[in-house]
């Protein structure tokens, strides 16, 4: 406000070119967000904190129930074939299980990758293994895991009350557990529900996906009530955890999720099964396309139900028993020690036996261009149990199920043995193989439940020489052929839930995203991201008014500035979170509220940057009016005398930080040779006055106009004292109060736009506030990022450009609408308060999410705030510009001259200081007044020349 009228004319165009290369504005550098990899134990690791004990106990109060069966098979004449089978089917209590794929998209090396939380389990059933009697797990590469620490998905037991299971509830209470936020509801499935071992346990798994927020990486949480100790989260991505399935990851509930949720948001998974040795295209023989088993066949078979069965070769009959002879239920208490000696401990219960691990064989071929499995069809008796359970559970699905090819392990543990096994598994079905069987991994099944474990190995079979296979008359079940995407399908849908033959499945066929599915979320997240690095860089720091106007005039004088930590905080801070922005206006007008500075059109550029710093110190601290606005949105006027006083307070705190502050920190004598307010300062700090003392004698020229003596006696006081102390420092002081009373006079001629006005800008209503910005601002300064940030730069500019100015112009637009009475004019008034309204919305939102901005990077938070700031651009701010638009070519509503009036002065408040004649005369009487004044102060006698002078010389 205090700055001299001819040295703020708008700029001219913007001078073209991308100025020097060298130019301090880029982009800043983007941190590296990275996913985090599987670690193993080291020493001293947190994880080591405990040790595990198992001890059995036959005594121990019964968890579980266990169920002994004698299955015999028929032929059709009753006659029996093949010896009797016994098995052990498990129940619990709470029998159903939530798998819970807690996600996030998240960055690493420019790739957007999808993450999915592991979990460092130390309760499940691995651990007892070798308690139990049961050899250890072996891994793809001949190793055994760690006996006491498992990684896997966060699952629950599935609640429910009454027979009404809530998942919502489980899941909620699976976040809070592991200290994951939700950010996504309702819960999304991601494929049927599978059991995990049909012949063993009636227990089903429901798969869900949640996406949870960034910040609970590596955080430790407590794990369950009985069992206390600490366990790990960790993210990491999907892909990792299905190439690293029987390295690092042996639970294949983990490794079906991992696809599952792969599967559905598009992102492609390799199989584990190696097709480039020894695999070849075959044909599909004739004679088996009665064995093919479509997807629609498929549903067609189970739909059938019972009827079903009759395609099976024999006829089952089961009868309960006693014991059984290959199963039997342990009872084992687990200790937990702490490095303090501190127990815990609790009861364990498992079925242990020969049956519990098997040998998973995933045979396969191709032809044609497609990838097919071999499958059984038969009936699970286990399923059977689960209908005629005495408790609530979920659903009963019917006994028909669709498994692969399978046997037990009997105890094989070298890799050798387990590819023997599977090797002797294919041919005791009649299948011819066509090369060396593949180990892809052992993993639990049932982890937490049941200690067995599932040996993986694919085998490519020769289809032409195994057609007998398909023809031989089995116990049980009948051999047939699905193409792998059909069975990746059918688990989808929930027709197929033998967890070992989806998990095989994705083995072979890899989590290839459907034909037409549609976009996938990493695609979406992308076209995000790359929008909102788009817009950073073309609307943020890639053009720097003023900044890169005045580097480009005289980048050394600019350069200087911003060496001047406090200068450069400022300028980085009204770039960021005020929105700098210059633009042209008509006339000499400067808004200090509205955040705009227009450089001078005809000065030398060394001058704005002097001018900048006091511009942008207004724009810092906001402000705008020391006026009041009730609750209820009328304005409480302070008086004249008052607002001229305050807003006077304000100039001078500016002019301190711009003419004394600023060329005594960088140097005073650097300053003074480009611009007057440097000469300010230099005249200051030739009488030997620090910036204490130089502060206060300042305030006494501008706000009482006394001159101290000093500078009065000075021998240089005419030639270069005086020019700045009368020309400058009282000749804006006067004139400050002039316009001050001048655009008081305005605003309360049109408080409606004054009003707006203080919801829009970077205002406060507080006259006590608005001071204290001033007086505190070098503190907030210095606390201030060292930077700038192209998204809150957006962010503000927009604020101010296409919020705040359309918004005073549609408020001005009201004030001359609600005079008028005609049905016309009430309409459009109507309209401008909904729109007014919604930017007053807008405003509020945009300058939130400037202060929440901490980083240019493509952040879940940034990304989730830039598709909120597109929806409101092209919502409710071009909604409002439209309408602007629209009345202004509405000549039915305002004559031609009242639009080319307020086009040419867009406020109604805000015009030129326009120092007329009158006004001229004023000011260089009081300057001559005060001066003289200040020499009677001291008892000096007024200059005669100065008496004798026409107008002031400067």
């Amino acid at each position: 406000m205090n700055t001299n009228p001819a040295e703020h004319q708008p700029a001219k165009t913007e001078v073209a070119g991308d100025g020097p290369d060298e130019m301090p504005l880029a982009l800043p550098s983007v941190p590296e967000i990275t996913s985090t990899k599987y670690e193993p134990l080291r020493p001293g690791d947190a994880r080591e904190s405990f040790t595990l004990s198992v001890t059995s106990s036959q005594e121990l109060p019964a968890v579980n129930e266990v169920r002994h069966y004698r299955l015999q098979h028929l032929d059709r004449s009753g006659v029996p074939v093949g010896k009797p089978r016994y098995l052990s089917t498990e129940f619990r209590p709470q029998i159903d299980t939530v798998d819970c794929a807690f996600f996030r998209v998240s960055e690493r090396d420019g790739e957007l990758i999808l993450e999915m939380a592991s979990v460092e389990k130390v309760r499940h059933g691995p651990l007892v293994r070798g308690e139990v009697g049961l050899p250890p797990m072996l891994l793809k590469n001949g190793a055994t895991p760690d006996a006491k620490h498992f990684r896997g998905s966060p699952g629950a037991y599935l609640s429910h009350e009454a027979g009404q299971f809530d998942f919502e509830t489980t899941v909620d209470d699976m976040a809070e557990t592991f200290g994951l936020k939700r950010t996504t509801r309702p819960l999304e499935s991601v494929g049927g529900p599978v059991f995990p071992f049909l012949k063993v346990s009636a227990e089903a798994a429901y798969p869900f996906a949640v996406e949870v927020s960034n910040d609970a990486t590596g955080s430790w949480v407590r794990y369950g009530e009985k069992f206390d100790a600490r366990i790990a989260v960790r993210f990491d991505d999907v892909r990792d955890i299905a190439s690293g399935f029987g390295q690092e990851f042996p639970d294949v509930r983990e490794y079906v999720l991992a696809n599952r949720l792969a599967r559905s948001k598009g992102v492609a998974i390799r199989p584990l099964v190696s097709l480039e040795e020894g695999v070849s295209e075959q044909p599909f023989p004739q004679q088996l396309e009665e064995h093919l088993l479509t997807k629609e066949a498929l549903d067609n078979l189970l739909s059938k139900g019972k009827e079903a069965l009759d395609e099976l070769s024999t006829h089952a009959r089961i009868e309960r028993v006693q014991d059984s002879e290959i199963g039997e239920q342990g009872k084992l208490t687990v200790s937990r020690f702490h490095a303090t000696s501190e127990r815990g401990d609790y009861d364990f219960e498992v079925l242990v036996g020969e049956d519990v691990d098997a040998t998973q064989v995933i045979l396969f071929c191709e032809c044609g261009g497609e990838r097919y499995q071999v499958v059984s069809v038969g009936e699970q008796y286990a399923l059977q149990e689960r209908a005629d359970a005495r408790r609530a559970i979920l659903d009963t699905p019917k006994p028909l199920q669709i498994e692969g090819v399978h046997g037990l392990r009997n105890g094989a543990i070298t890799q050798e043995e387990i590819l023997d096994r599977a090797i002797a598994i294919a041919k005791e079905r009649g299948f011819v193989l066509k090369s060396a069987p593949q180990l892809l991994g052992t993993g639990t099944y049932s982890p937490g439940f049941n200690p067995g474990v599932h040996d993986f190995v694919a085998i490519e079979i020769d289809l032409e020489a195994s057609k007998e296979a398909f023809a031989r008359k089995s116990e049980g079940y009948k051999t047939s052929l699905m193409k792998n995407a059909d069975i990746c399908a059918s688990a989808d849908a929930g027709n197929i839930r033998h967890l070992p033959l989806v998990a095989a499945s994705f083995m072979l066929g890899g989590a290839i995203p459907e034909n037409g599915r549609e976009a996938s979320i990493l695609a979406g997240r992308r076209e995000v991201r790359e929008a909102f690095v788009r817009d950073v860089v073309t609307n943020g720091p890639a053009a720097q008014d003023p900044a890169r106007w005045i580097w480009e005039q005289d980048p050394a004088t600019y350069l200087r500035y911003m060496q001047d930590p406090t200068v450069r905080k400022l300028h980085y801070a009204c770039i960021n979170s005020v929105g700098l922005v210059r633009i042209p206006f008509v006339g000499n007008q400067f808004r200090e509220h509205i955040c705009v500075y227009g450089p001078a059109e005809k000065s030398d550029s060394r001058q704005d940057v002097g001018s900048l710093t006091h511009d942008e110190f207004h724009q810092f601290n906001g402000g705008f009016l020391p006026i009041v606005v009730s609750e209820d949105g009328t304005i409480n006027w302070r008086s004249r005398e008052f607002y001229v006083e305050t807003t006077s307070a304000t100039e001078r705190l500016a002019s301190r930080h711009s003419d004394l502050a600023t060329p005594y920190r960088i140097g005073v004598n650097e300053v003074a040779a480009h611009t007057w307010r440097g000469k300010i300062a230099e005249v200051f700090h030739s009488l030997g006055w620090d910036l204490e003392r130089a502060s206060r004698e300042l305030d006494d020229i501008e706000d009482k106009f006394v001159i101290p003596k000093e500078m009065l006696e000075h021998p240089d006081y005419e030639e270069r004292f005086r020019p700045f102390v009368v020309g400058k420092l009282i000749r804006f002081g006067l004139l400050d109060r002039i316009q001050a009373g001048m655009i008081y006079d305005d605003m309360v001629e049109h408080p409606r736009v004054t009003a707006a006005s203080l919801r829009l800008s970077n205002a406060t209503n507080d006259p006590d506030d608005y001071l204290r910005r001033f007086q505190t601002a070098e503190e907030r300064i210095a606390e201030q990022p060292d930077g700038i940030n192209g998204f809150q730069r957006m962010l503000s500019v927009t604020r101010v450009l296409d919020v705040e100015l359309v918004g005073l112009r549609i408020a001005h637009f009201m004030e001359l609408l609600e005079k008028r009475d005609d049905e016309r004019s009430q309409n459009a008034f109507e309209q401008s308060e909904k729109h007014l309204e919604a930017l007053f919305r807008a405003s509020d939102w945009i300058r939130s999410a400037v202060s929440r901005v901490e980083t240019v990077a493509p952040t879940r938070e940034n990304l989730r705030m830039h598709k909120r700031f597109e929806e409101i651009r092209k919502g409710p701010i071009a909604q409002a510009r439209q309408f602007l638009s629209d009345l202004l070519e509405d000549h039915h509503l305002f004559r031609r001259a009242t639009l080319q009036e307020m086009n040419a002065s867009p406020f109604p408040f805000f015009r030129d200081i326009s120092v007329t004649a009158e006004h001229k005369a004023t000011v260089e009487r009081d300057m001559r007044k005060f001066e003289r004044a200040s020499y009677d102060r001291v008892g000096l006698s007024y200059p005669e020349r100065f008496e004798e002078e026409r107008e002031f010389p400067f």
